[in-house]
């Protein structure tokens, strides 16, 4: 048996790097596994030329290439 607890405070606020690398990782593995012929660099590309744009056009330091969108990162153009 496993008993679980997910109460609110449970829960806190985090942002930077660590908290955006597991998503980073796993949208790059959904692209990858839509796409296979693709390598490092193009997965990087990908989601770098689909991620919607937060801040200054094109790369800031603030949002860095922006916001992944890992569906339009797999759906054709």
């Amino acid at each position: 048996a496993v008993s679980m607890n997910n109460l609110v405070s449970d829960w806190g606020l985090s942002s930077g790097t660590s908290m955006a690398t597991p998503h980073v990782v796993a949208a790059a593995a959904v692209l990858w596994a839509a796409a296979p012929e693709l390598d490092a660099d193009g997965v990087e590309q990908r989601m770098k030329d689909t991620a919607l744009d937060l801040g200054e056009a094109g790369f800031d330091s603030a949002f860095g290439a922006g916001r992944i969108d890992a569906l339009r990162a797999v759906l054709p153009d």
